[in-house]
């Protein structure tokens, strides 16, 4: 046996050894075929690894619990056959090319949402009223509205009117809601913004504001996934099991490993609680905001990566959905709008066989406290609180659904917002280490987002 081959040899004994024991996995680069570890397995990380294997790159995902998906998480236990429930990600813009690239390749449809059948009741204050057509309100809902903040009509007023006024500069001090009051929303029109809109305007910039406002109005013609949002993320990681390592939780990431027991000098390299160690060329950490403010780097975190993570918070919204017996007789209406929890609910998509349906509502930051009170006490709670709260609801018991991300390790929120104006979009990237996902991303709280994110990185990369 020559040096070369007994150097060969020796090598393949020691990583093997490392292997079994769980103290890691290294690899060297073997021509261009260079090894990419990724860090989270949710859309992101997932739309990465695809990519890499598809091109026969080295490649391993590191994913903190069981599930992939993140939060593109469709709920289906235990709901009877026929519904599902989505936790988090589920609308697809009509522009939302990324997205709609993925589900064709996979042969996934996409499908508009069921127009309502049922009326719309608005309560609000001490005014009751029912809608027929929310794109033709009656004109009581709309006395006292200027011609911008009618433009579609009492429940999209934020949109309306942020998206036709003048742009504010990225230096603009004031909050999404004083600039929208400074540019002559009315007093009206605030209270049914304040009621219906589910973004933080009194915390995140005018200019945040500005930029989120023209995405909804380009995402205002939308489409669910045909079965659910997690069919995407089902079929991403389809075959992918090989290069996916569950339950691995990686709590420090070395931007070289020579100072890692078990790594390799000039490589990047990231441990897992467990005492595995994962050596590449390069790092990807495809992680939402708060897992990323926990990890610990060496020697150091990269200034651009603080930078961008003191620039921006997590904002937390959960989705509920409430069982809804058959209904015989009666005038439930799951469609409602009011000012206190449940602000706004909706008839989900889906009849199972015994005719039972689903009605989803969102809680978000200001219901939170109170409503993840009842959340600790289990969907009997939760269900039976919603019912409470809407007096003609068929039944007072109903069975719910949801999952909690601001709860939850892996995820650490459900949406992020800028602190600031002038806080910097897409991936973080910086040598071997690349930080994608779409909390970074150009379009944060959007599966399309999280695409861009990943798509961006591999244009700087080569990829």
């Amino acid at each position: 046996m020559t040096s070369v081959d007994r150097r060969r040899w020796l090598k393949s004994v020691v990583a093997g050894a490392c292997a079994l024991a769980g103290c890691g996995e290294t690899s060297e680069s073997s021509g261009d075929r260079r090894r990419t570890v990724i860090v989270g397995g949710g859309l992101a990380g997932l739309a990465l690894l695809r990519r890499l294997v598809d091109r026969g790159d080295d490649a391993v995902l590191l994913e903190s619990g069981r599930r992939l998906g993140g939060r593109v998480y469709t709920l289906r236990d235990g709901l009877p056959a026929g519904l599902i429930a989505e936790a988090g990600a589920e609308r697809v813009g009509v522009g939302h090319a990324r997205v709609r690239a993925w589900l064709e390749r996979f042969g996934i449809d996409c499908a508009p949402p069921t127009p309502p059948k049922e009326p719309f009741r608005l309560t609000l204050g001490a005014e009751r009223h029912v809608v027929a057509d929310t794109t033709a309100p009656p004109d009581v809902l709309l006395e006292g509205l200027s011609e911008t903040e009618r433009r579609f009509g009492p429940f999209w007023i934020d949109i309306a009117f942020a998206t036709a006024i003048e742009a504010p500069r990225a230096d603009d001090p004031r909050s999404a809601m004083r600039w929208m009051k400074d540019a002559g929303l009315g007093a009206r029109a605030e209270s049914y913004v304040r009621a219906f809109c589910a973004h933080p305007l009194d915390r995140i910039p005018a200019v945040e504001y500005h930029r989120l406002a023209h995405e909804d109005l380009d995402a205002f013609d939308w489409s669910r996934i045909d079965g659910g949002s997690s069919r995407l993320t089902d079929a991403m990681s389809a075959g992918l099991d090989a290069y996916i390592r569950r339950d691995h939780v990686v709590d420090g990431v070395w931007l070289d490993g020579g100072g890692l027991t078990g790594g390799l000098a000039g490589k990047p390299a990231v441990r897992c609680r467990n005492g595995a160690v994962f050596v590449g060329d390069r790092v990807v950490l495809a992680l939402p905001l708060e897992p990323l403010r926990k990890l610990a780097f060496h020697p150091e975190r990269p200034l651009e990566l603080t930078r961008r993570l003191d620039g921006l918070f997590a904002s937390d919204q959960v989705k509920i959905h409430v069982e809804i017996p058959p209904i015989e007789t009666g005038t439930f209406s799951p469609w409602n709008a009011r000012s206190a929890y449940p602000r706004m609910t909706w008839l989900a998509d889906g009849v199972a066989a015994d005719g039972r349906r689903l009605m989803g509502t969102m809680a978000t930051e200001v219901d939170l406290v109170a409503v993840r009170t009842l959340l600790a006490q289990g969907s009997g709670a939760v269900g039976a609180a919603i019912a409470a709260s809407i007096p003609d609801f068929p039944t007072r018991t109903p069975a719910a659904w949801f999952h909690d991300f601001g709860r939850d390790p892996f995820a650490g929120g459900s949406g992020t917002y800028a602190r600031r104006g002038d806080v910097s979009r897409g991936p973080v990237i910086t040598g071997a280490l690349g930080v994608v996902g779409s909390d970074l991303s150009d379009m944060p709280g959007w599966m399309e987002g999280a695409l861009s994110s990943v798509e961006a990185l591999c244009g700087v990369w080569g990829i």
